[in-house]
């Protein structure tokens, strides 16, 4: 190559920044017409701190396939993500139980996959009979739906790590006056070291005694699953109704398998991969096992390959693994973008100002942007119906 050729050629370079970029048909399924008029469109979850990011990343895929595929004569009920969540754990527990022992006691982290598995299997529930599930549980305990899961699963993961029921009541409790604002939190404080807080006995003159009474009743519930490590037992036991397969859905048994890709070195494989199964027809969102440190980081590159028979991810110690959905794509600038679906409600303050976050305010698809290279270059594995 000659002088001028290679002037030629870096010029090129400089002047042609699309040259290892790429484009993409534009894409948004959160305003396909069929989510009309039951939704303005694809609604969004939030997940709190439940770490359940698989489970409803899973059911937004499921209630898209089934809004697909359900006569549809009165308004679109969405499914649940912690019964889902529920089918996950089951799923995992009674079809690969001789590779993991020793059950999981929470629902707490997870696999997409193995929520759609679960459905398949058992069905979903439908969403009244899980709400009058959870009525009769509030009623029991005067536990809202809301504070169920993280007061639950609080006990199981205090008494995981204690191996003592009086030491995971009492750092159970702690956690349950930091949940309510901190207004309990500061009475445990005032009066710690004193015995109505290392055997948490509720005095009928304790100022808090019916909130006291409130965790006293969800602990006595839960004791004889928590001695045997059993939550899902606990789960199977509070939604016992939602077992009886006339009260699922049963277009969820035909649920079709899902697949499944391996992250890959080369990012415009795994970009290519879910830009082909959004321009499918009747296409439906995607879902990625990624480090969302990508979402608060525009920089962030959590994998790495190193050669041995094959490329093999490595992460780094930073990584924050978590699974969300692609609902569309676009091209700015020469670029493919992706529209990530995340799990963490609707508010931009969490991310990135450099992506673009929309929000229900502006009727825009609830979403962040993000470069199709950044995200490839964080995700280390795509599912999808």
């Amino acid at each position: 190559m000659n002088f001028f050729s290679k002037i030629t050629l870096i010029i090129s370079i400089i002047f042609a920044p699309n040259l290892f970029s790429m484009e993409c048909k534009r894409v948004n399924l959160s305003f396909v017409k069929r989510w009309k008029p039951a939704h303005k469109d694809l609604p969004t979850w939030t997940q709190r701190d439940s770490n359940t990011c698989y489970a409803h990343s899973a059911i937004q895929m499921f209630d898209f396939w089934r809004y697909q595929n359900e006569p549809r004569i009165f308004s679109f009920a969405m499914s649940d993500p912690i019964y889902g969540a529920i089918l996950g754990r089951r799923y995992f527990y009674e079809h690969m139980k001789q590779n993991h022992p020793r059950p999981q006691t929470t629902l707490g982290f997870g696999w997409g996959e193995q929520v759609l598995n679960g459905i398949r299997k058992y069905g979903m529930c439908q969403s009244y009979v899980i709400q009058k599930s959870m009525d009769n549980f509030s009623k029991i305990t005067g536990i809202n739906s809301l504070d169920f899961n993280l007061v639950t699963q609080s006990l199981f993961e205090d008494y995981d790590g204690a191996k003592s029921v009086r030491r995971a009541k009492l750092k159970s409790w702690v956690k349950w006056t930091k949940l309510h604002g901190g207004r309990f939190h500061r009475l445990y404080k005032k009066h710690k070291g004193k015995k109505v807080f290392k055997d948490i006995a509720c005095d009928k003159s304790y100022k808090f005694y019916n909130e006291c009474r409130k965790f006293e009743k969800v602990y006595d519930l839960i004791v004889p699953y928590l001695r045997n490590n059993d939550y899902l037992g606990f789960m199977k036991m509070v939604f016992k109704d939602c077992m009886k397969k006339e009260n699922t859905y049963l277009s969820s048994y035909k649920l079709p398998e899902y697949y499944w890709q391996d992250s890959s070195r080369d990012w415009k494989r795994t970009a290519k991969k879910i830009s082909s199964v959004l321009e499918q027809r009747n296409a439906l969102p995607m879902g990625i096992n990624y480090c969302s440190n990508i979402l608060e980081q525009k920089g962030y590159q959590g994998l790495t390959f190193r050669k041995g028979k094959t490329y093999v991810p490595h992460f780094r110690t930073d990584c924050d693994r978590h699974v969300s959905i692609v609902i569309g794509q676009r091209t700015r600038n020469g670029r493919c973008q992706f529209l990530v679906r995340d799990s963490h409600g609707s508010q931009c303050d969490f991310y990135d100002k450099g992506w673009d976050c929309k929000t229900p305010k502006y009727n825009s698809g609830w979403g962040i942007w993000i470069d199709a290279e950044a995200l490839a270059n964080n995700t280390y594995g795509l599912f999808w119906l």
